[in-house]
Protein backbone atom coordinates (compact mmCIF):
# COMPACT_ATOMS: atom_id res chain seq x y z
CA UNK A 1 0.00 0.00 0.00
CA UNK A 2 2.81 2.32 0.93
CA UNK A 3 4.58 1.52 -2.34
CA UNK A 4 1.39 2.34 -4.30
CA UNK A 5 1.15 5.74 -2.64
CA UNK A 6 4.78 6.47 -3.56
CA UNK A 7 4.17 5.49 -7.19
CA UNK A 8 1.08 7.68 -7.36
CA UNK A 9 3.07 10.61 -5.92
CA UNK A 10 5.85 10.13 -8.46
CA UNK A 11 3.26 10.01 -11.27
CA UNK A 12 1.66 13.24 -10.06
CA UNK A 13 5.04 15.00 -9.91
CA UNK A 14 5.92 13.86 -13.43
CA UNK A 15 2.52 15.02 -14.69
CA UNK A 16 2.96 18.44 -13.09
CA UNK A 17 6.44 18.80 -14.64
CA UNK A 18 5.07 17.89 -18.07
CA UNK A 19 2.24 20.41 -17.77
CA UNK A 20 4.64 23.18 -16.69
CA UNK A 21 7.04 22.36 -19.55
CA UNK A 22 4.20 22.45 -22.06
CA UNK A 23 2.92 25.81 -20.80
CA UNK A 24 6.40 27.38 -20.79
CA UNK A 25 7.12 26.06 -24.26
CA UNK A 26 4.00 27.66 -25.70
CA UNK A 27 4.68 30.98 -23.99
CA UNK A 28 8.09 31.18 -25.66
CA UNK A 29 6.66 30.71 -29.12
CA UNK A 30 6.54 33.90 -31.20
CA UNK A 31 3.10 34.77 -32.46
CA UNK A 32 2.77 34.64 -36.20
CA UNK A 33 2.85 38.10 -37.74
CA UNK A 34 1.44 38.81 -41.15
CA UNK A 35 4.00 40.50 -43.38
CA UNK A 36 3.43 44.23 -43.86
CA UNK A 37 2.32 44.86 -47.42
CA UNK A 38 4.89 46.77 -49.43
CA UNK A 39 3.47 49.79 -51.21
CA UNK A 40 4.84 50.60 -54.63
CA UNK A 41 7.18 53.60 -54.56
CA UNK A 42 5.68 56.91 -55.63
CA UNK A 43 6.60 57.82 -59.18
CA UNK A 44 8.23 61.24 -59.43
CA UNK A 45 6.61 62.79 -62.50
CA UNK A 46 8.75 64.43 -65.14
CA UNK A 47 9.07 68.17 -64.50
CA UNK A 48 11.30 71.19 -65.10
CA UNK A 49 13.60 71.93 -62.15
CA UNK A 50 15.64 74.86 -63.52
CA UNK A 51 15.83 77.19 -66.50
CA UNK A 52 18.39 79.42 -68.20
CA UNK A 53 17.49 82.25 -68.34
CA UNK A 54 15.38 82.36 -65.20
CA UNK A 55 11.62 82.71 -65.44
CA UNK A 56 10.41 86.30 -66.04
CA UNK A 57 13.86 87.50 -67.15
CA UNK A 58 14.07 90.73 -69.14
CA UNK A 59 16.49 92.04 -71.79
CA UNK A 60 17.21 88.50 -72.93
CA UNK A 61 19.50 88.48 -76.01
CA UNK A 62 17.68 87.64 -79.22
CA UNK A 63 20.16 84.82 -79.87
CA UNK A 64 19.75 83.31 -76.38
CA UNK A 65 19.30 79.55 -76.15
CA UNK A 66 16.65 78.51 -73.63
CA UNK A 67 17.95 75.67 -71.47
CA UNK A 68 15.49 73.61 -69.45
CA UNK A 69 16.74 71.03 -66.96
CA UNK A 70 14.37 68.24 -65.91
CA UNK A 71 14.36 65.92 -62.92
CA UNK A 72 15.09 62.91 -65.13
CA UNK A 73 16.21 62.09 -68.69
CA UNK A 74 13.69 62.69 -71.46
CA UNK A 75 13.20 62.45 -75.20
CA UNK A 76 11.11 64.37 -77.70
CA UNK A 77 8.25 61.90 -77.22
CA UNK A 78 7.90 62.83 -73.53
CA UNK A 79 6.88 66.48 -73.97
CA UNK A 80 5.13 68.90 -76.29
CA UNK A 81 6.71 72.34 -76.69
CA UNK A 82 4.47 75.39 -77.13
CA UNK A 83 6.00 78.76 -78.01
CA UNK A 84 4.07 82.00 -78.07
CA UNK A 85 4.37 84.07 -80.19
CA UNK A 86 5.08 81.53 -82.88
CA UNK A 87 8.82 81.39 -83.60
CA UNK A 88 10.87 78.86 -85.60
CA UNK A 89 13.20 76.96 -83.25
CA UNK A 90 15.42 73.93 -83.12
CA UNK A 91 15.37 71.59 -80.13
CA UNK A 92 18.14 69.44 -78.68
CA UNK A 93 17.64 66.73 -76.06
CA UNK A 94 20.71 65.86 -73.98
CA UNK A 95 19.96 63.40 -71.18
CA UNK A 96 17.90 65.50 -68.71
CA UNK A 97 18.38 68.81 -70.58
CA UNK A 98 16.27 70.36 -73.33
CA UNK A 99 17.82 73.20 -75.33
CA UNK A 100 15.55 75.44 -77.41
CA UNK A 101 17.38 77.61 -79.94
CA UNK A 102 15.70 80.37 -81.98
CA UNK A 103 16.03 80.01 -85.73
CA UNK A 104 17.58 82.41 -86.47
CA UNK A 105 16.66 84.76 -83.57
CA UNK A 106 13.89 85.79 -81.22
CA UNK A 107 12.06 89.01 -82.06
CA UNK A 108 13.24 92.17 -80.32
CA UNK A 109 11.16 93.72 -77.49
CA UNK A 110 8.86 90.72 -77.36
CA UNK A 111 7.35 88.89 -74.40
CA UNK A 112 7.67 85.15 -74.91
CA UNK A 113 6.12 82.21 -73.15
CA UNK A 114 7.39 78.66 -73.56
CA UNK A 115 5.12 75.96 -72.18
CA UNK A 116 6.13 72.33 -71.71
CA UNK A 117 3.13 70.03 -71.83
CA UNK A 118 3.06 66.40 -70.70
CA UNK A 119 1.04 63.38 -71.88
CA UNK A 120 -0.91 63.34 -68.60
CA UNK A 121 -3.87 65.71 -69.21
CA UNK A 122 -4.22 66.30 -65.46
CA UNK A 123 -0.69 67.68 -65.11
CA UNK A 124 -0.32 71.41 -65.65
CA UNK A 125 2.37 72.49 -68.11
CA UNK A 126 5.64 73.98 -66.91
CA UNK A 127 6.20 77.48 -68.29
CA UNK A 128 8.96 80.05 -68.66
CA UNK A 129 8.28 83.70 -69.52
CA UNK A 130 10.91 86.16 -70.74
CA UNK A 131 11.18 89.47 -72.57
CA UNK A 132 13.83 90.01 -75.22
CA UNK A 133 16.11 93.01 -75.52
CA UNK A 134 15.29 95.92 -77.78
CA UNK A 135 13.84 99.41 -77.88
CA UNK A 136 10.22 100.34 -78.34
CA UNK A 137 6.92 99.00 -77.08
CA UNK A 138 6.89 95.40 -75.92
CA UNK A 139 4.95 92.97 -78.10
CA UNK A 140 2.98 90.35 -76.20
CA UNK A 141 2.20 86.82 -77.34
CA UNK A 142 -0.79 86.04 -79.47
CA UNK A 143 -2.92 82.96 -79.00
CA UNK A 144 -1.64 80.75 -81.79
CA UNK A 145 1.67 79.07 -80.94
CA UNK A 146 2.62 75.93 -82.80
CA UNK A 147 2.66 72.94 -82.71
CA UNK A 148 -0.88 72.91 -81.33
CA UNK A 149 -4.08 74.03 -82.96
CA UNK A 150 -5.28 77.60 -82.53
CA UNK A 151 -8.16 76.49 -80.30
CA UNK A 152 -5.90 74.46 -77.99
CA UNK A 153 -3.35 77.28 -77.73
CA UNK A 154 -6.03 79.85 -76.96
CA UNK A 155 -7.35 77.69 -74.14
CA UNK A 156 -3.86 77.53 -72.64
CA UNK A 157 -3.59 81.34 -72.61
CA UNK A 158 -7.14 81.63 -71.23
CA UNK A 159 -6.26 79.34 -68.33
CA UNK A 160 -2.88 80.78 -67.41
CA UNK A 161 -3.04 84.47 -68.46
CA UNK A 162 -6.64 85.69 -68.71
CA UNK A 163 -5.40 89.28 -69.08
CA UNK A 164 -3.49 88.41 -72.26
CA UNK A 165 -6.46 86.39 -73.48
CA UNK A 166 -8.82 89.36 -73.06
CA UNK A 167 -6.27 91.79 -74.47
CA UNK A 168 -6.28 89.76 -77.68
CA UNK A 169 -10.04 90.38 -77.94
CA UNK A 170 -9.74 94.16 -77.67
CA UNK A 171 -10.54 96.78 -78.75
CA UNK A 172 -14.20 95.81 -78.95
CA UNK A 173 -17.42 97.80 -78.99
CA UNK A 174 -21.13 97.20 -79.11
CA UNK A 175 -24.23 99.24 -78.34
CA UNK A 176 -24.00 99.01 -74.53
CA UNK A 177 -20.24 99.33 -73.97
CA UNK A 178 -16.77 99.55 -75.51
CA UNK A 179 -13.50 98.16 -74.15
CA UNK A 180 -9.82 98.94 -74.71
CA UNK A 181 -6.67 97.61 -73.03
CA UNK A 182 -3.32 98.97 -71.87
CA UNK A 183 -0.21 97.41 -70.36
CA UNK A 184 0.75 98.20 -66.76
CA UNK A 185 4.54 97.93 -66.48
CA UNK A 186 4.37 97.85 -62.67
CA UNK A 187 2.17 94.76 -62.46
CA UNK A 188 3.36 93.41 -65.84
CA UNK A 189 -0.25 92.69 -66.71
CA UNK A 190 -2.89 94.24 -68.93
CA UNK A 191 -5.57 96.52 -67.53
CA UNK A 192 -8.87 97.37 -69.18
CA UNK A 193 -11.06 100.42 -69.60
CA UNK A 194 -14.77 99.86 -70.29
CA UNK A 195 -16.76 102.90 -71.38
CA UNK A 196 -20.53 102.89 -71.02
CA UNK A 197 -22.08 105.33 -73.53
CA UNK A 198 -24.63 108.02 -72.93
CA UNK A 199 -28.16 106.69 -72.50
CA UNK A 200 -27.03 103.39 -70.95
CA UNK A 201 -27.11 102.83 -67.20
CA UNK A 202 -24.00 101.62 -65.44
CA UNK A 203 -25.68 98.39 -64.34
CA UNK A 204 -26.81 97.61 -67.90
CA UNK A 205 -23.37 98.39 -69.28
CA UNK A 206 -21.59 96.27 -66.67
CA UNK A 207 -23.96 93.38 -67.22
CA UNK A 208 -23.45 93.52 -71.00
CA UNK A 209 -19.66 93.69 -70.65
CA UNK A 210 -19.48 90.80 -68.19
CA UNK A 211 -21.85 88.72 -70.32
CA UNK A 212 -19.60 89.32 -73.33
CA UNK A 213 -16.47 88.34 -71.39
CA UNK A 214 -18.12 85.17 -70.12
CA UNK A 215 -19.16 84.32 -73.69
CA UNK A 216 -15.45 84.33 -74.59
CA UNK A 217 -14.79 81.68 -71.96
CA UNK A 218 -13.71 83.79 -68.98
CA UNK A 219 -15.14 82.68 -65.65
CA UNK A 220 -16.61 85.17 -63.13
CA UNK A 221 -13.58 84.53 -60.90
CA UNK A 222 -11.19 85.36 -63.75
CA UNK A 223 -13.14 88.52 -64.59
CA UNK A 224 -12.97 89.64 -60.96
CA UNK A 225 -9.21 89.07 -60.96
CA UNK A 226 -8.68 91.45 -63.89
CA UNK A 227 -7.94 95.15 -63.50
CA UNK A 228 -11.06 96.71 -65.05
CA UNK A 229 -12.17 100.33 -64.77
CA UNK A 230 -15.68 101.38 -65.81
CA UNK A 231 -16.33 104.89 -67.09
CA UNK A 232 -19.93 106.03 -67.43
CA UNK A 233 -20.88 108.96 -69.67
CA UNK A 234 -21.48 112.07 -67.55
CA UNK A 235 -25.09 112.41 -68.67
CA UNK A 236 -26.02 108.97 -67.30
CA UNK A 237 -27.63 108.86 -63.87
CA UNK A 238 -25.62 106.53 -61.61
Amino acid sequence: MKRLIILIGIFIVILIVLIISLVLGRSNEHPSVSPTPTLPPEVDQLRVISTIPQDESEDVPITQQITLTFNEPLTETDVTILISPNTPVTTTFQNDVLIISPNPTWQESTAYRIAIRYPDPNKLPDTIDFITEGAGEITFPDTAPNPTSVAESEQLVLKERPDIFLKNKTPYAEELFSIISDYDSDTQKFEFLIEIPEGVTESDGRFAAETWMESLGLTPAQINSLSIEYIVASSVQR
